[in-house]
């Protein structure tokens, strides 16, 4: 549907997902709630 994914955890390797970011886990993300939506950027 042409949304932006993330793939969050250490089960798998990075280059076995299909996502276009990837992270170990939630404490390296921060989330912010904006008039826009929600965005998500790198701790």
């Amino acid at each position: 549907a042409g949304c932006t994914t993330l793939a969050v955890g250490d089960t798998h390797r990075p280059d076995e997902l299909e996502a276009d970011a990837h992270a170990p886990d939630l404490s390296h993300l921060r989330f912010a709630v904006t008039a826009d939506g929600i965005t998500v950027r790198a701790a």
